[in-house]
């Protein structure tokens, strides 16, 4: 379940109708259809398809993270650490440290991320 963030006021009427636990206004992933829209949120994503390749973009406040799914690995970015993920079991193929300051890294966003946009492009293909 998601939320497309252009069409939403979030007047919470999609709390009374949801079929899962929750307010998809609020709670659940803000998918953003222009890239206008994208960088006017605080909290979304953006889907970018480009060939064989896919892209999702995640937006919280001024950070923005890419997870790129090809037909060889998923890589993904943030300001602190460039990851290549294997397509398959996704477990690490390469890693990069970008910040030296951020003692903590942490690849949660990168899982939430492969999840999704594992979910959206399974429905595209």
């Amino acid at each position: 379940m998601l939320n497309v963030a252009d069409f939403c006021n979030e007047c919470g009427n999609c709390t009374t109708f949801c079929p899962t636990k929750g307010s998809p206004f609020s709670d659940k992933p803000r998918f953003c259809l222009t890239e206008k829209s994208f960088n006017q949120t605080e909290n979304g994503f953006l889907l970018q398809k480009s060939g064989a390749s896919t892209t999702l973009l995640h937006r919280e406040g001024d950070k923005v993270m890419k997870l790129t799914k090809d037909e060889n690995e998923y890589n993904y970015s943030d300001e602190a650490i460039a990851v290549s993920f294997d397509l398959v079991d996704f477990h690490i193929k390469y890693i990069e440290k970008l910040e030296d300051d951020n003692p903590e890294i942490t690849l949660k966003n990168a899982a939430q991320m492969k999840v999704l946009i594992d979910s959206v492009t399974g429905i595209q293909e």
